[in-house]
């Protein structure tokens, strides 16, 4: 074992938060899924156990599919929830068994998506960007979100595949992407994406045809579409899609979210809908950003198609996130977006596809764009982690260690 990574495997047991840290910042680490994994594990220790968080809803429904046969579980549209809680509770239905088996499987597939810029990575990086750029990766998905595990691994897992089709050119991965609905129900229409993608791909004005489609999407965005896709859906879907569709799109429960969220504001407090704002205005931020990048640099884009394609996949995501924003809990898929974006965006500054020379270039070049969306990213991630105090145990998480957990835990 490599002498210099002894004293933070010592140092984890004593403080697990920067030592796993301390490791996270280098991406090309051999030891990297090591903490990635003992992350995972601390997290999932750290959760509090009270009814704040869809994470505890999660955990207290994963034993009603204890008893469930696997042919039932497989009849459900989205069964891989059903099939982990199964698997998890004929082992042990102890409430932080159950988070740190979630929260390791969340991990594993937010470490291959990280597997793959690293793997492509010049370790030179570390010479011209700054540190809040590695944060920002990171971040771009604050680990808070692994409490809505549900639909946060379908985003991963859809993630995963895109980076591996486009980066490193792995065909399966685009088939493989369409099991992503099979994890969360919601993607079954934004499996279309790289097929889209292929659709224009080779067209002589692929850039101002995704610059329409983009432009329609802002447009429709600020329309009501729950009425049509919900007619649709009961046309020309089976009757079990329909309902299954309807709970995403109907427009009575577009209405009474408007109303849900129009209470929480006026009960709620100052700060809550200053969290809330942040997180808005930030999604719209980097989206505007990905299209003043395109516009201001048309000219390189053309001169470099690998750059051009990977910018035109990511509109096309803002796009389609767009058209999702029209229905009920559309804009939840701005975290694929934002994720894709921003992985694409790092993988361009650092890969050894091209030299040395070329990655630090384009890297001063746009430096004052990229630090703003780095640094917006990482503002972001600050703002979530405040909001995810009713959900984990964070002075512990930051200042505790695994000692002070188990003391915590049991009393």
């Amino acid at each position: 074992m490599n002498r210099s990574i002894i004293p933070k495997l010592l140092f984890v047991f004593i403080w697990p938060f920067p030592a796993m840290v301390s490791v996270f910042k280098d991406l090309k680490s051999k030891y990297l899924l090591l903490f990635f994994m003992l992350f995972a594990v601390f997290v999932g220790i750290n959760f509090l156990e009270g009814p704040n968080s869809d994470m505890y809803r999660y955990v207290t429904s994963a034993v009603y599919y204890r008893d469930n046969s696997f042919v039932e579980i497989f009849l459900e549209k989205d069964f891989f929830y059903p099939l982990v809680s199964k698997l998890i509770t004929l082992i042990s239905t102890n409430f932080y068994f159950i988070t740190i088996c979630f929260t390791t499987i969340y991990y594993f597939i937010f470490y291959k998506c990280i597997k793959v810029i690293a793997d492509n990575a010049d370790p030179a990086y570390q010479t011209y960007l700054p540190w809040f750029y590695v944060l920002a990766l990171y971040t771009v998905l604050p680990f808070t979100v692994v409490t809505a595990f549900r639909f946060n691994s379908a985003v991963l897992f859809f993630c995963w595949c895109l980076l591996e089709y486009t980066l490193n050119k792995k065909r399966n991965f685009l088939y493989l992407i369409l099991l992503t609905p099979f994890i969360h129900f919601s993607f079954l229409f934004y499996t279309v994406l790289p097929f889209v993608f292929l659709l224009i791909k080779n067209l002589r004005k692929r850039v101002n045809l995704t610059l329409l489609i983009f432009g329609l999407s802002v447009v429709y965005s600020n329309t009501n579409l729950s009425g049509f896709v919900d007619t649709f859906s009961k046309q020309y879907l089976t009757d079990s899609i329909s309902t299954q569709v309807d709970a995403y799109t109907s427009e009575e429960g577009q209405e009474n979210n408007s109303k849900r969220y129009a209470k929480a504001e006026k009960e709620g407090s100052a700060k809550r809908a200053i969290n809330r704002g942040i997180i808005t205005y930030s999604r719209q931020i980097l989206m505007f950003s990905l299209l003043f990048f395109i516009l201001k640099r048309r000219r390189f884009l053309m001169q470099h198609k690998f750059y051009e394609d990977l910018m035109i996949m990511a509109l096309l995501s803002y796009s389609l996130t767009n058209f999702a924003s029209s229905v009920l809990h559309g804009n939840r898929f701005f975290s694929v977006s934002n994720f894709y974006f921003y992985f694409v965006l790092f993988y361009l500054l650092t890969t050894v596809k091209f030299s040395y020379a070329q990655n630090k270039k384009f890297y001063y070049e746009n430096k004052r764009l990229f630090h703003f969306i780095s640094l917006l990213i990482v503002l972001n991630f600050f703002n979530f982690t405040y909001m995810a105090k009713i959900v984990f145990n964070l002075p512990n998480l930051f200042f505790g260690n695994w000692l002070t957990s188990y003391f915590i835990i049991n009393g």
